[in-house]
């Protein structure tokens, strides 16, 4: 915790809480609502045609249902069934789903086939009713947050759903996909921004080149191997394992060691020779 603390000031001074109500605002008085069973798509006025508008609400319920399938249903799910709004806001800013289950998207990234549907819609589906880390303080989030967890979950579910049923999936942070995320993991581990996310895998805490000019940089080897991590506890000890530890707000890292039984460390230790492995291995078939 003590590396975070002289970048507290740098925190608040950069967190506002009052962007999502605005995006909403601004499309609720001016925008166009398309609506089908699951989702609720919000875009701002001319800004598509009508037969476009459709075609990608059409395409958000199959993302929902398809998330859904593979998710399965839970008792701890808050928005599980429900529908969800999808915001398509003018302006450049970083995707996200808020504590209410609404998902905020740049205009742009769905013009031009960019915008990470199914990592947003699976934060949404993973939202547990026991809260979330958005709904807390940005000083408890900040310094509290598993971030590696709740955003490889949300990446590793995407990835993993879409490479099963065949939906395409925009590829954001680089990754290659379900298959090759591992890959790509280790071998951003050995640049010097691989190391440095390394620190914060398995950790509390956010880590704050995230939220800076570095975020570019920095969130493909971050989401990349939070994925990768994720992916190995989830195909090692089980799904489930994971699913009932994301639920367990708060205490996440505490429920995967008692559920697997070993030590943050020592799974990471596990995970990390599994695709250090896994890349000796891949080398091995190139060079034949």
């Amino acid at each position: 915790m003590k590396r975070l603390l002289p970048y507290l000031c740098v925190l608040l001074l950069s967190c506002s809480g009052n962007a999502s109500e605005e995006r909403i605002t601004e499309l609720a008085s001016n925008g166009v609502k398309v609506e089908n069973e699951r989702v609720v798509a919000w875009f701002p006025e001319d800004s598509l045609s009508e037969t476009r508008m459709k075609e990608i609400t059409d395409t958000l319920q199959l993302v929902v249902s398809a998330s859904e399938n593979f998710l399965g249903k839970h008792d701890w799910q808050e928005f599980n069934g429900e529908q969800i709004n999808y915001y398509f806001n003018e302006g450049n800013f970083v995707a996200s789903a808020s504590p209410k289950g609404d998902v905020f998207i740049p205009l742009w990234r769905i013009q031009s086939g960019k915008a990470p549907l199914f990592h947003e819609t699976m934060h949404v589906l993973l939202r547990s009713k026991k809260g979330n880390w958005s709904s807390e303080s940005k000083v408890n989030s900040f310094f509290n947050i598993p971030i590696w967890f709740t955003e490889g979950m949300a990446e590793y579910m995407a990835l993993k759903t879409a490479h099963e049923t065949k939906l395409p999936n925009f590829d954001l942070q680089k990754g290659g996909g379900y298959l090759k995320v591992d890959s790509t993991c280790q071998a951003a581990l050995q640049t010097e921004e691989g190391k440095y996310v390394l620190d914060y895998i398995g950790e509390e805490g956010a880590m704050l080149k995230l939220f800076t000019s570095d975020r570019k940089t920095y969130a493909p080897p971050f989401y990349n191997c939070s994925c990768s991590f994720t992916k190995y506890l989830a195909e090692t000890y089980g799904k489930e394992k994971l699913l009932q530890s994301y639920s367990n707000f708060k205490d996440e890292i505490e429920t995967i060691e008692k559920l697997t039984g070993k030590s943050m460390a020592t799974l990471k230790a596990e995970w990390l020779k599994s695709i250090d492995k896994e890349s000796v291995s891949n080398q091995k078939v190139a060079n034949l």
